[in-house]
């Protein structure tokens, strides 16, 4: 083995190392759309900063009739492969079309 097939096939090693690393939003979005709750309304996404440490946090915000809908919706985020460190930044009653409905906004870090 030559020594240029060594760094080739070294660098193609980290490349396949950086590919499994490497996330795919479209199977973020599909997971979330899977976990929805009935009654259960997105109305943001959003990702935030990388960190140092190679987390990256995502935003979720919504409206649901009810607050075990948003409860539920918590505990799918939880069980999901896609998502760590759920927390509820807040919930409140809104009126929404002579309706009072939960206004929601969690955020999570996608796991690797």
């Amino acid at each position: 083995i030559s020594i240029w097939e060594m760094k080739e096939g070294l660098l193609l090693q980290r490349v396949r190392g950086f590919q499994e690393e490497r996330f795919y939003f479209s199977d973020v979005l599909r997971e979330i759309s899977f976990i929805v709750p009935e009654g259960l309304c997105l109305t943001e996404l959003k990702t935030g900063k990388e960190e140092s440490e190679g987390v990256r946090s995502f935003v979720i915000a919504g409206r649901a009739r009810y607050n075990h809908a948003v409860a539920g919706f918590i505990l799918a985020l939880e069980r999901s492969s896609f998502f760590k460190n759920i927390f509820l930044n807040f919930s409140r009653g809104v009126a929404s079309a002579g309706e009072s409905v939960q206004e929601f906004e969690i955020t999570a870090d996608l796991k690797r």
